[in-house]
């Protein structure tokens, strides 16, 4: 048994509020796992600067970030992890906390009227 030859993907990192973000992944396919997936392992940096990790289990695709800070930039990346060990990270997914983002008044389009014939 060999590690995991891919990493999770769709990988996004979403802004929710001023303080809160999800990261949000799909499981790597099942033949690049090279056996069970154990679980996921999740790095999260600030400014370039690792700050915290985390061990989720297997049927993790989601991890809600609290606490964030205005003005930060957070960067998260993960990788799937076997009884054999680690496999590669994803592409490490980056987002600033800007709450003037989340205000932005909608777009209105004018109706556009149908016709039919």
């Amino acid at each position: 048994m060999t590690a995991p030859d891919n990493y999770p993907s769709s990988v996004e990192l979403k802004l929710l509020n001023s303080t809160a973000a999800v990261v949000q992944w799909r499981k790597p396919n099942t033949l690049s796992l090279n056996g069970e997936l154990t679980g996921y392992k999740v790095e999260i940096f600030t400014n370039t600067t690792l700050v915290t990790n985390f061990t989720l289990e297997p049927a993790a695709t989601s991890l809600l970030l609290n606490n964030l800070t205005t003005g930060v930039i957070y960067t998260v990346r993960l990788a799937a992890f076997n009884r054999a060990g680690m496999g590669p990270f994803s592409e490490p997914v980056s987002l600033k906390v800007e709450p003037s983002l989340l205000y932005q008044h909608p777009v209105i389009y004018p109706e556009v009227p149908i016709h039919s014939s």
